[in-house]
């Protein structure tokens, strides 16, 4: 099922999603291209340079023909516009390719990007593959997603019988198992193609979602060949490797300071020793991160006077709702920081810990090391898990 994503956010990714390999000496490539069914009007190539800089290039069509030109340190993925309908990647005239030093050359067809024919990328030519073997797949789950959006409308006009949830649970059940069918195929070309370009593309995905367990990612990376290791999206995935191996459990809780609630600088460190930590990663707008406030204040409660801290860092970036959001949960109890997820200098300790998304919950033992991970992925654990591990240590800790 294909979800809207507002085209500056599509945009901003990509920051993040620059690939390299077989560099030439000057990254200089050429898009020519032809619109079947348009002659004039603008078109839109957005990518990321060889300097890592965002480029937003326009130009007519010329009796429906185009050309782009501009320099590249290698195999990109990049967005191409024509005249859209909406701010939405399913847009008919929306389409993301990748570009790669050389020349190429695309067709495409108004109201239809996405069918798009394209020649001299060899990454590009590797996603017309794996898109062919993975298209009966994608056709159920298409089918599957309008199933939902039609029974989602459903419940929207106030029908929330029975039936219609276990109807809507049942249709859900058959998406995964179409997501799962997707990612096994996505695994099996990233373990069969070690010097493609497209592989850390797919495994960025995988491994930043937490769907794609540490050790996995490592075999996987460590069969790609230099030139992929060395492109910047295999340093990147290195450099999360790293970074989840640091904030693993059984490794040290890597130190911060951030200033207090009250503006009083708190260092992670500085508590050690006297007690178990639990880091608590949320934000006001995260709506499953306030639902598991009640359940945040009751360990508190239950751990607090056994010598369990919190500190709640919020990924907020308005201050205000901070405060009103800790004030409205009655969270303030402990210690909380404000860590703008959204500033680049800062990105609220997210790399440091390796954090694929909110809720995430990260237990920290007397000596400062990590010894469990909740919420914030597929492969950790849950309230209920965070639960028993506290009722164990301070089991363990009452015996001696």
């Amino acid at each position: 099922m294909k979800k809207g994503i507002i085209l500056l956010a599509v945009i901003a990714l990509h920051h993040f999603t620059v690939l390299a390999q077989g560099v030439n000496n000057t990254g200089h490539f050429i898009l020519s291209g032809k619109v079947n069914g348009r002659n004039t009007g603008l078109i839109w190539l957005s990518y990321i340079d060889k300097n890592g800089k965002e480029v937003k290039d326009t130009t007519y069509l010329k009796k429906g023909t185009f050309a782009f030109k501009g320099y590249v340190s290698g195999p990109i993925s990049a967005i191409l516009l024509g005249r859209t309908k909406s701010r939405s990647s399913d847009d008919p005239n929306f389409t993301e390719l990748f570009l790669e030093p050389g020349k190429m050359q695309i067709m495409l067809s108004e109201n239809d990007f996405k069918s798009f024919k394209m020649t001299g990328s060899n990454t590009q030519t590797d996603m017309t593959l794996l898109r062919n073997q993975k298209s009966s797949v994608t056709k159920k789950e298409n089918t599957i997603g309008l199933m939902l959006q039609e029974l989602n409308n459903r419940m929207s006009k106030g029908d929330t019988s029975l039936l219609l949830r276990s109807k809507k649970d049942s249709v859900w059940g058959n998406y995964l198992v179409c997501r799962e069918e997707e990612r096994k195929i996505d695994y099996a070309f990233i373990a069969s193609h070690p010097s493609s370009c497209l592989s850390p593309y797919l495994m960025d995905y995988y491994f930043g979602s937490r769907k794609l367990p540490l050790d996995s990612a490592e075999l996987f990376f460590n069969r790609f060949t230099t030139s992929v290791k060395e492109s910047p999206l295999g340093k990147n995935i290195n450099s999360q490797i790293v970074q989840r191996k640091t904030s693993a459990v059984g490794g040290k809780a890597p130190d911060f300071t951030r200033a207090d609630i009250n503006g009083a600088p708190l260092t992670l460190s500085s508590l050690e020793g006297r007690g178990y930590i639990l880091l608590d990663f949320w934000a006001s707008w995260c709506v499953p991160c306030r639902a598991d406030n009640p359940e945040i204040k009751r360990i508190y409660e239950t751990y607090h006077p056994k010598g369990l801290d919190i500190i709640s860092i919020s990924w907020d970036s308005d201050k205000k709702a901070w405060h009103d959001a800790i004030n409205k949960d009655g969270t303030n109890q402990w210690y909380h920081v404000f860590a703008n997820v959204f500033l680049p200098n800062d990105n609220g300790l997210r790399g440091t810990y390796a954090i694929a998304g909110i809720p995430s919950l990260i237990l920290i033992d007397k000596n400062g090391t990590i010894i469990g991970r909740y919420r914030g992925g597929s492969e950790e654990g849950d309230i209920s898990d965070l639960d028993k591990k506290l009722a164990e240590v301070f089991s363990k800790q009452n015996k001696h």
